[in-house]
């Protein structure tokens, strides 16, 4: 019997196939969706030596044909793209993870489809070449990832001995050592190692059957094998001199952090204990006495998380990662003195029985009230969940906590220690002694003299306060009784200045809810200095609020505050028993808040930081990011605000933040386990609150901006060493309707599949390569992007006008069959169900801030994919990618390259986000979007 909460309405039953497999089986009776998920006991560790990622490379060879559906026929991803579904899979260090899910109907071909890629890979040789070239293009992708550059230090300080330090991504060099006849033949080789029948676990989601799915899977699952091999045992990841050690990295962006990582004994199989939460809840403590109000009352931090890192069932990596300062950069010593006394002074004190002890409140509660995610997610998650978990537990697991350990804390305190510790210092600023091997990282690695640990290990403090007990647990525990039944939100009150809305829960019927508050703020409006001072207001009010919030946050009621086009939006969720206190608390804390000039100063250098760092990330969501910035009023790129804010000093902010909140307007909107008597009593104070100084003021308006029938290029230099090419094209509707909304869709449900099969998988013009619906607002766009290592922008660009010729002939192998199905498979998309309270929220304040005051939107959109003809789509598409047509596009590519590749009739602006979106709103119409 599968122990499962009280909010899933799903059937779960497990059975073992003939060959040994599991299976198990979600039963959604409602549901017109089907998901699978295999998962697979074998990961990178299990690489051969002579072949570094050779797992990874599997992975994705998986895809790419079978003896059953042989590449160049049926490929199963535009299968599925025509019934609404998609699949997916990856590797991590010992498991692999395949998923995919669709519409019901599809279920049978594609259940069968998917079992051959675990029976009868066909692994040509055709397709190996070309995934060999996808993974190299991926690993080039992410070189510049820091969390990548980081891992690969720790690697490469860890025993070498241990399959962690290996390369896991793989890349042409570790593939083609050989030919690829050979490499073939160490695939099938390692296939027949990995997907043996009782490393493998099964999980469907459907609303059929249990006997029926059970004798399909018998049907196509039953082929595999099982082998029985065992795995071989572990040697310990870290060597006496793999201890005791700080390691120098110097990241890519400028990234200032300190992680001191404790290895301690793993909790291994004693799942139901988790008695590492003790040591997180105190050690990541930020309330009064807690070891980050010590570090950032000194200003040598701004943030602190305690968690696990590596478990490899020996030993367990315990970190302590925290932000540094300026100052705290140079005063490594000084804050491992805290740290240690703050760790001696815990090693000396009794056990706290009601810390643990709400912890495992708070997980009971999670349980309870947990919310199955969608198919897709949920098969995925507990296809993984059946390695760990006996079966009975495979959803409870994660929140089991039965009792705490102490045989395990006390050797795990012991283990808090010096002689334990891989202190990993972040700091572009540093000398360095080697570079990574794979990914170029510069770190240095010295050992921690004895006379500091024996000095560290000495360290005490006068005064010790272990987190006090938590105010805001919730003593409710079931949701409230229906008394307010409405199909949508309804406004409650409309005054001048405020409006909220109100709606009850009457679907999940959890105890929490959602509390979004929208301020928007005239005074933050008009140009990127206002923008960027009203940004380092939310992150100053961020900062301050930060220990005097952490108990509401461990109870549960997490909240947000984020900067908007016309000003600031609070969101606020969790349990409702108590949230009503602290979502008044939290306004309050917005107004009069004490900043003194060195929190300024502080802040502002890791905001501007921050920024400067965007130039760091993928040149594609460079794009992507400058779109949105460049066609919308009072946004701006990174790059302008950095500037703006650079100027700004601590008396210029001081006079701002006196006036921000002079004048208001509110839309609000309270969602789920309340009643219309507790939502009006708290719109009224939340009036009290905000127009107690502020002057009632109408909304701010949100404008994007139009280039219809014009088109634009523009080239964005990137940085010297960057390696990459990206061209994102975005093509921009005429009109703001829900039939140019539908037929944008359309079009985009029929250029994914084949963006992806011809630019990515035939033509492998890169490994981030697609195409999405793209709307501003409520103006709808569809982009295609290439990010490549190995093209330039003139052949992208060469191949993508290539491609828009061809569109025809590939759309002229749809038949009605396939066109219908596409339109469905949209619509059961949008139609889909919300899979959570969460997803619910989101949907409804999205309607809310798009002035869909009907909530009928999303309706009339369906009827018009739905009436829309294959022929009229088509033209549309017809007239978006004719060579030099009238169209609405832009053309954003960014490379180091400095010249000018396109039409010579169209507009250039090279060189930085600033320029270009100053030559874009001067050159196109701004038109309001926000619907009354």
């Amino acid at each position: 019997m599968i122990n499962k909460s009280k909010q899933d309405t799903y059937t779960y039953q497990i059975a073992t196939l003939s060959n040994g497999l599991p299976l198990l089986h979600i039963h959604m009776p409602e549901s017109n969706r089907v998901a699978s998920a295999v998962s697979v006991a074998a990961g990178h560790f299990d690489d051969p030596k002579e072949y570094p990622g050779l797992t990874h490379l599997l992975e994705h060879m998986l895809f790419q044909g079978t003896e059953t559906f042989p590449s160049g026929t049926v490929d199963f991803n535009q299968m599925l793209a025509q019934y609404g579904g998609k699949s997916n899979a990856w590797t991590s260090s010992e498991l692999m993870n395949f998923y995919f899910d669709a519409h019901a109907n599809a279920f049978e071909n594609a259940f069968h489809h998917f079992s051959q890629f675990f029976v009868c890979p066909e692994f040509s040789l055709q397709s190996l070449e070309k995934e060999v070239s996808a993974i190299d293009s991926e690993f080039k992708l992410k070189t510049r990832d820091e969390l990548r550059r980081l891992n690969e230090v720790h690697k490469e300080t860890c025993n070498p001995e241990h399959p962690f330090s290996k390369f896991s991504v793989g890349n042409k060099k570790t593939f083609l050592t050989s030919n690829l006849q050979q490499l073939r033949k160490s695939l099938v080789e390692h296939f027949n190692n990995c997907f043996s029948a009782d490393k493998m676990k099964l999980v469907v989601a459907s609303p059929f059957e249990f006997e029926q799915i059970q004798q399909i899977a018998e049907q196509y699952f039953a082929e595999i094998q099982a082998t029985a091999a065992k795995k071989a045992e572990l040697p310990q990841l870290y060597r006496p001199q793999d201890l005791a050690i700080q390691i120098q990295v110097k990241p890519l962006k400028q990234i200032y952090r300190a992680i001191y990582t404790f290895v301690l004994p793993s909790e291994g199989e004693d799942y139901s204990s988790k008695s590492v939460h003790y040591l997180s809840a105190i050690l990541g403590d930020e309330g009064h006495g807690s070891l980050f109000e010590q570090l950032k009352s000194q200003g040598l931090i701004v943030g602190l998380t305690a968690g696990c890192g590596i478990d490899d069932g020996q030993s367990l990596d315990f970190n302590l990662s925290m932000q540094l300062t300026p100052a705290g950069v140079d005063c490594i010593n000084k804050i491992s003195e805290i740290v240690f006394a703050y760790i001696n002074a815990l090693k000396k004190a009794d056990f706290s029985q009601y810390i643990y002890a709400e912890k495992a409140q708070m997980s009971r509660l999670a349980f309870q009230h947990l919310e199955p995610k969608k198919p897709i997610e949920w098969v995925a998650e507990l296809a993984l969940k059946l390695h760990t978990y006996n079966a009975e537990d495979v959803i409870a697991g994660d929140y089991l906590m039965d009792g705490l350990n102490h045989q395990w804390l006390n050797k795990a305190l012991a283990s808090l220690s010096p002689s334990q510790l891989r202190l990993v210092v972040l700091n572009p600023n540093h000398s360095f002694d080697y570079l990574s091997e794979w990914y170029q990282s510069p770190y240095k690695v010295e050992k921690i003299p004895t006379d500091i640990q024996a000095h560290w290990s000495k360290m005490q403090q006068s005064s010790f306060v272990l987190p006090q007990p938590n105010p805001y647990i919730p003593e409710r525990m079931t949701a409230l009784e229906s008394s307010h039944i409405d199909s949508t939100p309804q406004k409650i009150i409309n005054d001048k200045g405020m409006v909220l809305w109100f709606k009850q829960d009457q679907v999940f019927k959890l105890p929490h809810a959602h509390v979004y508050v929208g301020l928007d703020l005239p005074n933050s409006h008009g140009s990127a200095k206002k923008q960027a001072l009203t940004r380092l207001y939310v992150e100053l009010v961020l900062d301050s609020i930060m220990g005097e919030n952490y108990q509401a946050e461990t109870a549960g009621l997490t909240y947000a505050i984020t900067s908007h086009q016309g000003g600031l939006t609070l969101h606020i969720q969790g349990y409702s028993d108590k949230q009503s206190k602290f979502v008044r608390h939290l306004i309050g804390q917005l107004r009069l808040r004490r900043v003194t000039e060195r929190d300024f100063n502080q802040t502002k250098v890791k905001l501007i930081n921050a920024w400067n760092n965007q130039n760091q990330i993928k040149p594609a969501n460079q794009a992507f990011n400058l779109l949105t910035q460049s066609l919308q009023n009072n946004q701006y790129p990174a790059e302008m605000l950095a500037e703006q804010l650079t100027e700004i000093e601590y008396a210029e902010y001081a006079e701002f933040s006196v006036h921000l909140f002079d004048r208001v307007n509110v839309e609000a909107f309270v969602y789920g386990d309340w009643d219309l008597t507790q939502a009006l009593q708290l719109g009224e104070e939340i009036k009290s609150i905000v127009f107690q100084r502020s002057k009632a003021a109408p909304e701010v308006s949100r404008k994007v901006f139009k280039f219809a029938k014009q088109a634009f290029d523009f080239h964005l230099a990137l940085p010297i060493d960057s390696t990459d090419t990206a061209i994102v094209q975005y093509y921009q509707s005429n009109e703001v309707s829900e039939r140019a909304t539908a037929c944008y869709m359309l079009i985009n449900q029929l250029l994914s599949p084949i963006v992806f099969h011809d630019l990515r998988k035939q033509k492998q013009l890169g490994y981030l390569v697609g195409s999405a619906y793209f709307p501003i607002n409520l103006l709808p766009g569809v982009i295609i992007y290439v990010q490549s290592d190995n093209y330039d922008e003139a052949t992208i660009l060469h191949q993508l006008d290539h491609f828009y010729q061809s569109i025809p002939a590939y759309l002229s192998q749809l038949d009605e069959q396939q066109w219908y199905n596409i339109q469905q498979g949209l619509i059961h998309q949008l139609n889909e169900k919300d899979s959570s309270l969460r997803a619910s929220a989101q949907r409804l304040w999205m309607s809310i801030g798009l002035k869909d005051s009907s909530f009928r939107r999303t309706r009339e959109i369906c009827q018009w994919i739905e009436s829309l003809t294959f022929e009229e789509v088509l033209e549309e598409m017809s007239e978006m990618f004719a060579p030099d047509g009238d169209k609405a596009l832009i053309t954003l590519s960014a490379s180091k390259q400095q010249q000018n590749v396109r039409s010579e009739s169209a507009e250039l602006v090279v060189g930085s986000a600033t320029e270009l979106r100053r030559h874009l709103q001067s050159a196109v119409e701004a038109v309001s979007l926000k619907r009354g």
